[in-house]
């Protein structure tokens, strides 16, 4: 059997970060109004990025049973720095 890539399960953890900012974003302010939705046009722009983790969703099955410790590694680094983007969005 061929080795996967963690490609599929990076880009899911980019569209969360995408969402999660922007989420961050609007809620700072503790209300939703009309000046949120430049939040919405960010998303938007990147909407590749929620494309390409939604396309990859199949695959992360697969890539998850074949980790090794470096990608394991790799991973939690990127969840790392993906909360951190997160909690850092205001």
């Amino acid at each position: 059997m061929e080795k996967k890539s963690i490609k599929e399960i990076k880009e899911v953890l980019e569209a969360v970060e995408l969402l999660g900012v922007a989420a961050m974003k609007v809620a700072a302010d503790k209300k939703v109004a009309v000046d949120d939705l430049v939040h919405l046009v960010a998303i938007a722009k990147d909407s590749e990025k929620l494309v390409a983790a939604m396309e990859g969703l199949k695959e992360i099955d697969d890539e998850i049973k074949d980790l090794d410790q470096a990608e394991i590694l790799e991973l939690v680094a990127a969840v790392l720095a993906m909360v951190k983007k997160i909690k850092e969005a205001k």
